[in-house]
């Protein structure tokens, strides 16, 4: 019996670790940006629509490239989503490793927390609920793992 409850402790631990949490957390926060922004083009009324108009038809050469306003706004849009993603993976590697693991790639689950932290403070300065909310969520649980692992490291 004991070894059941262990077992599954072991699986929720492995599973529902803060890292672990963060990695849903990230691509939750991956699909609603590409699809609540970029798939599919918010409409905030007819001022708005009329700025997403002349970006798709304002044509600039960029370093000798063609392109428009609004390709600028999909391209730096899908570049947040890749990092999404790849913190994602991050987070989610962090989490299925040991606490001594972990300990060792400290600097990396540090770097994950401190572009968290930079993406939260963005959020509340230029941006609206959220994305601030989602960030807020990263900054708790990938913080709440690092202090975990850097604590631990201290015993």
């Amino acid at each position: 019996m004991n070894r059941q409850v262990s077992t599954r402790r072991s699986a929720l631990q492995r599973y529902f670790n803060f890292y672990r949490l963060a990695s849903y957390t990230l691509g939750l926060f991956a699909l609603g940006h590409t699809f609540g922004a970029l798939a599919n083009t918010p409409r905030f009324g007819a001022a708005s629509d009329q700025v997403v108009g002349m970006m798709r038809s304002v044509g600039v050469v960029a370093q000798g490239a063609r392109t428009s306003w609004y390709n600028f706004y999909l391209a730096f849009g899908y570049f947040d989503t890749v990092f999404f993603l790849f913190s994602m993976v991050v987070a989610w590697v962090l989490g299925g490793k040991s606490s001594q693991e972990r300990r060792a790639l400290s600097p990396i689950a540090g770097a994950l927390f401190a572009s968290q932290v930079g993406g939260l403070v963005i959020a509340q300065r230029f941006l609206f609920p959220a994305p601030t909310i989602f960030s807020g969520v990263l900054v708790l649980l990938l913080g709440a793992g690092y202090i975990r692992d850097n604590l631990a490291r201290r015993d």
